[in-house]
Order: C-alpha cells, then sequence, then structure tokens
C-alpha cells in the first residue's frame, strides 16, 4: 500500500500539481484531547475471569474429535496497558487462558478517530488471530464492535458491552460468530493495583479531559477487557 501511494504521488509530481488552494498542510503531530483523556479510567491493575454461556460443554465436545478432554467454560486473563509517546493510542500486551497450560498472548492498540467521532482498537494474537474493532461510549457502557480472522484465517464477527459498576469494576458480555458457530461469552473485570484518576463514577461520555496524557513519557499500567 505505501508503494502505491507513494507511486501515485511521484506521478503527480512528474505531470506537475497545482499548487494548494488551502497552503501546506499542518504535518505536526495532534495532541491528546479530551476524548483520549476519558481512556485514563482504565489506568491500573486488573484481573479478569470470564464463562463461556454458549454452548454448553456437551454441545462443544459434539464439534470436537472423538477423545478430546471435556472443554473448560471458565477462563481468566489479564495485561498491561501503556500509552505510547505522543499520549494519543494506549498499547496493551495482554493473555488469557483457557486452561492451564494454555496461555494465549496478544498485543492490542486503543485510540480515538477524530474524523469518524469513536474508539478504535485493533489486535494480534501470538497464533495469529487479528481484528479491529469500533467501540461507542453510552454512558458507564462501551458498546464494541469487531470483525477479524482467526488463528487459520477464518472471518470472525463479534459484539458485546463493557460497563462500568464501579471505579473498580467492570461486567461485560461478548456474542462471537466464527468456524465454529455462535459462542457467547460474560465476565468480570476488577482491579486490583494502582487506582485511576479522581474521575468517580462520572459517565465517560462526562468526564473531564483533565487528566489528558502528555508528553513522551509512557505510563505503565495493568487493564483486562475479560
Amino acid at each position: 500500500m505505501r508503494r502505491i501511494v507513494l507511486a501515485m504521488c511521484f506521478a503527480g509530481l512528474l505531470a506537475g500539481c497545482e499548487a494548494p488552494k488551502t497552503g501546506m498542510m499542518d504535518m505536526s503531530p495532534p495532541k491528546p484531547g479530551p476524548e483520549v483523556a476519558k481512556l485514563n479510567r482504565f489506568v491500573g491493575t486488573w484481573a479478569g475471569t470470564a464463562e463461556i454461556v454458549k454452548p454448553s460443554r456437551e454441545e462443544m465436545m459434539k464439534m470436537m474429535p472423538k477423545g478430546t478432554p471435556m472443554p473448560p467454560q471458565q477462563m481468566q486473563g489479564g495485561g498491561t496497558y501503556s500509552w505510547m509517546p505522543g499520549g494519543l493510542v494506549l498499547k496493551m500486551d495482554g493473555w488469557h487462558e483457557m486452561a492451564p497450560g494454555q496461555r494465549m498472548t496478544m498485543v492490542e492498540y486503543m485510540g480515538w478517530d477524530p474524523r469518524e467521532h469513536e474508539y478504535w482498537s485493533g489486535y494480534i494474537g501470538d497464533t495469529g488471530e487479528r481484528g479491529r474493532s469500533e467501540i461507542k461510549m453510552d454512558g458507564n457502557t462501551m458498546h464494541v464492535e469487531a470483525k477479524g480472522c482467526d488463528a487459520k484465517g477464518n472471518h470472525v464477527s463479534g459484539k458485546g458491552t463493557m460497563t462500568w459498576v464501579d471505579d473498580n469494576t467492570i461486567n461485560w458480555t461478548w456474542t462471537e460468530c466464527g468456524a465454529m458457530g455462535e459462542m457467547q461469552m460474560k465476565g468480570t473485570s476488577r482491579r486490583v493495583g494502582a487506582t485511576p484518576p479522581a474521575q468517580s463514577m462520572q459517565p465517560m461520555n462526562q468526564m473531564a479531559p483533565s487528566a489528558a496524557p502528555s508528553g513522551n513519557a509512557p505510563q505503565e499500567v495493568q487493564v483486562s477487557p475479560g
């Protein structure tokens, strides 16, 4: 993609370009705004557990080869968020574990899209699973819709919610459709370490921008979406 863009630019230069009507584009990096500041509510150390609601263990066994051990219905996870230089994007190094010895790791990025007026996140797992999410906030609830691929390249889509019960507790639900059909999960994440900036339970779409990150020093934090 980058080569295509560069080729188009060079072709334009060779053919002759009109002078910009509105002056040169401002190439200075943007500064964190009030929408980015709302992500500070996630700052801290979290631990999460989750439960597979659908399919049942019996239904899952029917989808698996004979001799496969009974799959667990519960899992746990965690992760570490840190601000990238510039304070515009959060990076998470996370993990989740279906059963002892079955830990998977992933990297996720989260930020604000000023053109679309919504939050976004992108992730990739150590098995190659990957995807992108669009996130909208409604008071203390985040509505998430995602599309991506599993480790074998099959298309996967999902949607769910994350609701702040209080400053240290998040309940979440998730419905995913992929190669094995529909899977429904629910879980809870609790803060077990550092506390967030003093924002109280003020809804996320009304939070003040005073906690906006600034500068280039990364802030090490931990969070688990469930």
